[in-house]
Formats: structure tokens, sequence, C-alpha cells
């Protein structure tokens, strides 16, 4: 008991100096600042792990590949973006690898060993082979672009397991048969690409299951070999702001259900069978900036109702059936081009075009006086029934303006009046209707009055 009060009376240690005891203890056994960093850093663990992988890649496409001094460097990079076209996250693993028109010429089943990659654009390089199903191991994979890479087969349907994806563009390849029911389970598409496959490429109807891609903002199908009616279910896809179909058999009347699509702002339906008039409801679309029309089965006078596209910046209409006067589109304030070519437009050049940067109205009826016209860069007047041209032309815009054969209709034409500067020669083409259309362009010498067209340059207008 004699011992109690002296081991009361020891200090007690306060804990901050228990706290330092331990972190001093601790600090003695860690290794030096500069092991500390090394054994942190990215590049120096996960990355050197595939560095093998790139360098395999690099080997493989050749000195020809635009990457291929940084992806089969020896050692280890500092950072990884000395890496050309690849991004990592911040613990060095590679989500990224964009090498798009850069000669990448390998067979890309590596890259499936790459599981963190989010994002592979190869677009553009024409020797990357086929899809090796060894793809659907990317379980993060959200961006997927083989745009034109020389990929043949059909759509491969294991595309449908890279439920991440997001955008998936295929488009521009020597692709054959029907696109596959499965790709509608890709419900996470805002961007999906199967353009230019060619007319004996993809083809058929359209899988009712992409309906079910309703977050898709921008669908291209252009230039393949689709045929019918255009789906109905694509008015569902109310997010849509580009829809750009051309170049396929679609046919029928342009369909009502286009009228859904509010938030569209590109529509491209040139070169298919759609016949009938343009429909008014297509103005109700007044976010387009972009509408093509052009090398299709319509016909009618164009309809005043087109006013109400205020954003329009591009309008092609041109190659197609459409006649009488151009209403006056003085409400399309922002447009910066549009293509009336080959069609039976008729009547005085309407005053809008005057502030139209490029203008394309050849081969049509249009009569009067264009001295007004300015002579822009792309401003062509040929092939129309006008008295007189742009007055103002000279220097380098005179030779971009193009206005030959005009004045030969409406006024005194003689035979010969074309000697000594080309051949004034007859253009007669199909119309719709013999009686729809009386010749416009006689010329009062009888010289080709019976002629429906006259094209002839180098004249003496």
């Amino acid at each position: 008991m004699a011992l109690l009060p002296s081991i009361a009376r020891r200090p007690r240690l306060s804990p901050v100096a228990i706290l330092s005891f331990v972190v001093a203890i601790v600090a003695a056994r860690l290794p030096s600042g500069d092991a500390i960093r090394l054994a942190a850093s990215p590049d120096a663990t996960i990355l050197k792990s595939q560095l093998d992988i790139l360098r395999q890649l690099g080997v493989q496409s050749g000195s020809g590949f635009a990457g291929f001094k940084s992806w089969t460097a020896a050692g280890s990079p500092a950072k990884c973006a000395k890496y050309l076209g690849v991004t990592c996250d911040a613990e060095g693993r590679i989500t990224a690898i964009n090498v798009t028109a850069a000669s990448f010429a390998a067979p890309i089943d590596a890259i499936s060993k790459l599981g963190a990659l989010e994002s592979l654009d190869l677009s553009y390089n024409r020797d990357v082979g086929a899809l090796p199903q060894s793809l659907t191991k990317l379980k993060k994979l959200k961006h997927l672009n083989v745009y034109h890479c020389w990929i043949e087969g059909e759509i491969p349907d294991f595309l449908s397991q890279l439920t991440a994806l997001t955008y998936l563009s295929i488009g521009d390849n020597p692709l054959v048969g029907v696109v596959p029911p499965s790709i509608g389970s890709l419900v996470n598409l805002v961007s999906l690409n199967i353009a230019r496959t060619g007319e004996d490429g993809v083809r058929g109807a359209l899988p009712y299951t992409l309906a079910r891609l309703t977050k898709l903002k921008e669908l291209y199908l252009r230039n393949n070999g689709f045929k019918g009616r255009l789906p109905d279910f694509i008015g569902g896809l109310t997010n849509l702001e580009k829809l750009m179909v051309s170049k396929n058999n679609w046919e029928g009347p342009i369909p009502t259900f286009l009228s859904k699509l509010k938030k569209l702002k590109y529509l491209g339906l040139r070169e298919t069978a759609f016949e009938g008039n343009i429909p008014t409801f297509l103005a109700t679309l007044d976010k387009l900036t972009y509408l093509s029309l052009s090398e299709t089965r319509l016909s009618g006078e164009v309809p005043k109702a087109l006013n109400a596209l205020v954003s329009l910046k591009e309008l092609y209409i041109n190659s197609a059936w459409f006649y009488g006067p151009l209403p006056n589109l003085s409400s399309l304030k922002k447009l910066t081009l549009i293509d009336l070519a080959d069609n039976f437009f008729s009547g005085p050049v309407p005053s809008f075009l005057l502030r139209v940067p490029v203008v394309s109205m050849g081969g049509n009826y249009f009569s009067g006086s264009a001295t007004a016209l300015p002579c822009a860069d792309h401003f062509t007047l040929g092939g129309n029934c006008l008295s007189a041209g742009p007055t103002k032309c000279g220097g380098p815009a005179a030779q971009k303006t193009t206005a030959e054969c005009n004045k030969f209709c409406g006024t005194a034409m003689a035979a010969g009046a074309c000697s000594g500067k080309g051949v004034c020669m007859p253009d007669v083409e199909k119309i719709p209707s013999a009686d729809a259309f009386a010749p416009i362009c006689k010329c009062e010498k009888g010289y080709w009055a019976s002629h429906k067209k006259l094209r002839c340059s180098n004249n003496n207008t």
C-alpha cells in the first residue's frame, strides 16, 4: 500500500503526446518521399500494364500510323497524354482512344482488354478489319465510332450487348443485310449512324424495335437500300434533332407524323420517291435550320406557310417538279443558301433572294429583269427567261455568277444569235403534264420556239 502514492504522482501523457508518438513510429516505417510518389503515380502502376497493348497496336499499324512513335516508344511516359489520342482517368486507366484518320491499321481485338474504356473512335481508318465480338467485354463503352473503316458483312448482332452506348456510328462501310432488331436494346443511344452503305448495302424495312430508342437526338439512315413507307414509329422519337433519311427508296407522301418532331433542326429527305405536295405541317417545325426536299417526286407550288420556318438557314428544293411563282419567303431572314434549280418556277425573281448569299435558280422559267440581283460568289441564273442579268458585275465576282442562256426568251432572238460565241442547242425536258406547262419561252423569230427550255452558254447576253 505504500507504493500507491508514488504511482499516483506519475505524470499522465496528454492525447497530443500520444498522437505524436504514433505518427513518429509510422513515419519511421514509411519509404522515402520519392518512393511514395512512385507508388501513387497512375502511370507507374495501372497504366504500365496497358502499355504493351498500345505498343502491340502501334507496331501492327506500322510507321504510317500517326501515333506510331508515341505508342511504340520504349519506357513509360511521365503522362498518359503523351500517347497520341489516348485519355486516362485519375487512376491511370485508359478511358478513351481517338485516332480518327490516323492510318490506324491493326486488328482491334486487343482493345477489349481495356476494361475502363468509355470512348473508341477509329473513324476514317480503312484497315481496321472486322469488329470482334470481344468488344462486348467493354461494359463501360459509351461512344463507338467506326465510320468509314471498310468494315464488311452484316451489322453485328452482338453490338446490342453494349448497353451503355450513347453514340454508335457504323456508317459508310460496305455493310449488307438488315438492321438487327436487337439494336433496339440500346435504349441509351442518343446518336445512331447507319448511313452510306449503298443501295445494295443495308436494306429492307427498319425494325419496329427501334421505337424503344426514345433518347435519340440524331438518326442518320441516308444512302441505303431502305424502301417502302417511312416507319411511323419515327414519330414517337420526339427528342430527334437530326433526321437524315435521304437517298433511299421511301415512297408515298411525306408522312404527317413528322409534325410531332418539334425539336427537329435538320431534316433530309432528298433523293427519295416521296411524292405529292410540300405539306404545310412542315411549317410547324419552327426549329428547322436545314431542309432538303430535292431530287424527289414532289410537285405543285411552294406553300407560303414556309415563312414560319424563321430559323431556316439552308433550303434545298432543286430537281423536283415544283412550278408556279415562288412565294416571297421574306420571313426567312436567316437563310444563307437556297437551291431552286431544275424545276418549273415561273414569274419574276422574288425580291427576298437579293439578301441570300448563295442562290441557285438555273433551269427554270423565271422571267423579267434580274438587274438588281447581286453578283455573289455563288449565284446561278442560267437556263431561265430573264431579259437582263445583274448589271453591277465586275472583278472576280463576274467570273462566278452564271447567267448563260437568258435574254433569248421574251425578246427577239434571230437565227444565228449565238454565232461566234457558241452554239445554241435545245434541251427538251420531260414534264409532268404538257397541258400544265405551256411553252413559256417563245422566241419572236421562231428559233427553237417549240421547245420548253433552252440551255446554252457563252452567248451574246
